[in-house]
C-alpha cells in the first residue's frame, strides 16, 4: 500500500507536527507492504531539520508569498503527479490542502485528515475573514470529501463534528521516542541557574501557547515573593512565531528579577538536556491538538504544569501534571504551589510521568499496534477486493445483439468497475484511519 503524507513543514516551523509525522512514517515504513512518501515545503532551516528523516523519502518544494499559507507550485505538481493508494494530510488552512483537494477531484482517490487541533474554536476565531475565504473557496469541500479524520485526543471530536457533521473520526494518540542518554547540562546552562528550580517553556513562542500570561504571572510572583524570585528560574526555549514585543517584555522582567532566560530553540541532544534540567515543564496553552513537548517532558521524568486545553487530562489522573489555568492569576497560584512542593512529592510525580509514557504513549503501545492493525486491515481489504471481483465476474455482462445496447452495456460495465474501485479505495482509507483504535481499547493498561 502506498501512502503519501502531505504536511506544511517538516522543519521547526511545524512545531510538534514534524516530529509526529516522522514517528508515524518510521512506524509504518518498517512493515512489509507499505511505501511512504512525504511531501512538504522548503521553509527556513529545513535542511538542518532533515537528518532525523534519513532513510525516508522526503521531497520539499519552494514556496512564494506569505509563509503562513505556503503557496507552492512545485508541491501542487508533485501531489497531482503522485499515484498513492491514499493521501494523509496533516494540518489544515494551508495551500497543501488545496493541492490534495484538487488531486482528489481529479483522481477520486481517498485521503485522511489529521487536523492537529486546527479545527478548534480558538483557532477559528483568529483571522476570521481569511479563514472564511479559504473555507468558501475549497476547504469546506475538502473536509467534506475526507474519507476519515484521525485525531490525537477525544477532546478534538466535538470540533471536528461541528465542522463536518457526518465525519468518520478515529482517535490515535501521539507517541514519543525514548530520550537519548546525554550530558546532564544543556548548552544554555550558566552558574546563575545553580540551586534554582527550573521551570521550562519549550517550543513555539505564540499567543495561543499562553506565554504572555506566563511572563505576566512570573513577574507578579517574583515581585511579591522574594523566596520565589531567588529560588526559581523561567527558561524559555523556542522561536518567536510572530508574537510582537515578546523579547522586550521578557527582557524587562529579566532585568527586574534576574530569573528569566530566553535561550532560543533547542534541538537534538540540547533538547533532551533542556528537558532533564527542568523541575517542571510549563505550557498554559489555550488551544492544542496533543502537544509533543508535554509527552517529551514526561518521557524525561519531568512533570508538567499545563491547561486542560492540552488534551492530556490523563496526566492529571496519573499524577504527572498539575493544572495551571490560562489567566495570569491562575498561573501565579499554580507556580506558587509547585514551588513549595516537597522533593518527595515531586519525585512521585516524576515516576508517574515515566510510567504514563511507558503505558500510554510509547512506540510499544502506539507505534507497533498502529502498524500491525493497519497491516491486518490492508490484507483484509485485499481479500475483500478479490471476493468482490470474483462476484462481479460471475454476474458478467449480458451482451445483446443490438449494437447500441451493446455499447450502452459496455459503458455501464466500465462505469461500475470504476465505482467499485473508488469504493474499495474509500474502504481502505477508512481502515487505515481506524488504525490502532480497537487494539488500544483491548490492550491498554487500566488507568489507576
Amino acid at each position: 500500500m502506498k501512502v503519501t503524507i502531505v504536511v506544511p513543514a517538516i522543519s521547526r516551523h511545524a512545531g510538534g507536527i514534524a516530529e509526529i509525522v516522522r514517528l508515524l512514517a518510521r512506524a509504518i515504513e518498517q512493515q512489509p507492504g507499505f511505501e511512504i512518501d512525504i511531501l512538504s515545503i522548503k521553509r527556513e532551516g529545513y535542511e538542518s531539520d532533515l537528518p532525523p528523516f534519513a532513510g525516508l523519502r522526503v521531497r520539499c518544494f519552494r514556496f512564494f508569498g506569505p509563509s503562513t499559507y505556503g503557496f507552492s507550485p512545485g508541491l501542487l505538481w508533485a501531489v497531482l503527479w503522485s499515484r498513492p493508494d491514499l493521501m494523509h494530510v496533516h494540518a489544515i488552512w494551508g495551500f497543501h490542502v488545496f493541492a490534495v483537494h484538487l488531486w482528489h477531484l481529479l483522481t477520486g482517490r481517498p485521503f485522511v485528515v489529521t487536523p492537529h487541533g486546527m479545527m478548534d474554536a480558538w483557532i477559528l476565531k483568529r483571522s476570521r475573514r481569511l479563514k472564511a475565504a479559504v473555507s468558501g473557496l475549497y476547504q469546506n469541500a475538502f473536509l467534506g470529501n475526507a474519507t476519515a479524520f484521525q485525531i490525537n485526543a477525544e477532546a478534538e471530536r466535538p470540533a471536528v463534528s461541528a465542522m463536518v457533521p457526518n465525519a468518520r473520526i478515529t482517535v490515535v494518540a501521539n507517541q514519543v521516542d525514548a530520550p537519548r542518554a546525554i550530558e546532564p547540562r544543556p548548552p544554555w546552562w550558566s552558574p546563575a541557574l545553580e540551586g534554582r528550580q527550573i521551570y521550562l517553556f519549550f517550543g513555539r513562542i505564540h499567543e495561543k501557547k499562553g506565554i504572555v500570561e506566563l511572563i505576566e504571572a512570573w513577574d507578579r510572583l517574583s515581585s511579591g515573593n522574594p523566596q520565589f524570585r531567588d529560588g526559581a528560574a523561567l527558561v524559555v526555549a523556542g522561536w518567536n512565531d510572530g508574537l510582537e514585543n515578546f523579547e522586550a517584555g521578557a527582557s524587562a522582567v529579566a532585568a527586574r528579577h534576574g530569573n528569566v532566560f530566553v535561550v532560543g530553540p533547542q534541538f537534538g541532544d540540547a533538547k533532551w538536556a533542556s528537558y532533564r534540567s527542568a523541575r517542571f515543564f510549563v505550557l498554559p496553552s489555550k488551544s492544542e491538538g496533543q502537544p509533543m513537548a508535554v509527552l517529551e517532558a514526561w518521557a524525561c521524568g519531568v512533570p508538567s504544569l499545563m491547561t486542560e486545553a492540552c488534551n492530556l487530562n490523563i496526566g492529571f489522573d496519573y499524577g504527572a501534571a498539575m493544572r495551571s489555568g490560562m489567566s495570569a492569576e491562575e498561573i501565579v497560584t499554580a507556580l506558587k504551589i509547585t514551588f513549595e512542593i516537597p522533593d518527595a512529592r515531586r519525585e512521585t510525580m516524576s515516576r508517574a510521568a515515566l510510567a504514563l509514557v511507558d503505558e500510554q504513549f510509547s512506540p510499544r503501545v502506539i507505534g507497533t499496534g498502529e502498524v500491525t492493525d493497519r497491516q491486518r486491515c490492508r490484507l483484509r481489504a485485499q481479500h475483500d477486493d478479490r471476493v468482490e471481483t470474483h462476484r462481479a465476474a460471475e454476474r458478467g455482462v449480458a451482451l445483446p445483439h443490438d449494437p447500441k445496447s451493446l455499447e450502452r452495456e459496455v459503458r455501464m460495465h466500465v462505469l461500475n468497475q470504476g465505482r467499485l474501485r473508488r469504493y474499495h479505495r474509500r474502504q481502505t482509507a477508512r481502515r487505515y484511519a481506524d488504525g490502532v483504535a480497537s487494539e488500544l481499547v483491548a490492550d491498554a493498561p487500566h488507568q489507576p
